[in-house]
């Protein structure tokens, strides 16, 4: 039987502006952004907080679609949960022990 490896899935919610604030609209997205965290250093990967610019890079043309407003992503526990479920530390170890079994290469020096 397979095992199926654990994967970092963020949360796309887009919003649209009503009185100057951002509200949550409906089409709340979910997307596997693994491959694309583990190709950052682990400063970039610490630095990854929900709702920020940092993680709104993670997000992938294919799922932002046509909206065009205001949005924001949540990475944060799904990254820590990831590196709990395969049983390593988010450090560079853990972090290398990960783009092994993902055969993902890290950011060029």
């Amino acid at each position: 039987m397979t095992k199926t490896l654990p994967k970092i899935t963020a949360t796309f919610q887009p919003q649209a502006w009503i009185n100057d604030y951002a509200v949550e609209t409906d089409g709340r997205t979910q997307f596997d952004c693994t491959k694309t965290v583990l190709r950052l250093s682990l400063a970039e990967i610490k630095k990854l907080r929900d709702d920020q610019y940092e993680t709104d890079n993670l997000l992938p043309d294919s799922v932002m679609g046509s909206h065009s407003g205001p949005f924001y992503v949540s990475v944060e526990n799904a990254i820590d949960e990831f590196f709990d479920a395969l049983g390593l530390k988010l450090d560079e170890q853990g972090l290398a022990a990960a783009r092994k079994l993902y055969r993902v290469r890290g950011p060029k020096a």
